[in-house]
């Protein structure tokens, strides 16, 4: 499976500025070769990073324990990524890469893969 990018914010003249909160983003009826994938018993978690794919972890969040992705219809392939405040942890405007990776407790696949891009915002 060949992941997937997917920019963050995703539509044309969307602005996220620094200080702002990011409204949820759902993802819908995942798919491997043309097949949902029930999400039943996996974990998805997710990692932002600064300036590059190497660079310092910013946030880090995960489907255990609703900890920032929550699950919303495991046998239909449904996730989202909770609202998210782009604050004091998100040093300046700017460039974050960031994948999410499923995992069965055995194996780990990344799905999805992209860049959020941050405006400074002048009242922060």
């Amino acid at each position: 499976m060949t992941p997937v990018e997917y920019n963050i914010p995703n539509t044309s003249g969307e602005v996220l500025y620094l200080g702002d909160t990011m409204d949820e983003v759902t993802f819908t009826g995942v798919t491997v070769d043309s097949v949902t994938l029930d999400l039943t018993g996996y974990t998805i978690t997710m990692k932002i990073r600064k300036g590059h794919k190497t660079g310092a972890e910013i946030k880090s969040l995960t489907s255990a324990s609703d900890a920032g992705i929550t699950i919303t219809d495991a046998s239909s392939g449904n996730f989202k990524i909770n609202k998210l405040d782009i604050d004091s942890e998100f040093p300046a405007g700017g460039e974050y890469y960031y994948d999410i990776q499923f995992t069965d407790g055995t194996d780990t696949w990344t799905y999805f893969y992209g860049i959020i891009t941050i405006t400074q915002d002048v009242t922060y």
